[in-house]
């Protein structure tokens, strides 16, 4: 973990994200202190390897709201 101040982290800022990517930073201001650190990442690799593309999506679904469509004719 570790404690800079705002300035310090507005001088270095690249730095600092790229650090809690890692570990925790505490950013004090005044008496108030904000923590960034890296959460587990919502989207993993796997995700990203299976998903799919707009162009696949609408692919994928077209038939059902062209039916949907003519269901309501």
């Amino acid at each position: 973990m570790t404690v800079i101040t705002e300035l310090e982290f507005k001088q270095n800022l690249s730095k600092y994200l790229d650090m809690a990517q890692n570990e925790k930073i505490i950013i004090t201001r005044g008496k108030k202190k904000l923590e960034l650190g890296a959460k587990k990442p919502l989207i993993s690799e796997e995700d990203i390897k299976n998903a799919m593309t707009g162009e696949e999506f609408l692919k994928a679904i077209e038939p059902e709201i062209r039916a949907m469509f003519r269901k309501n004719k």
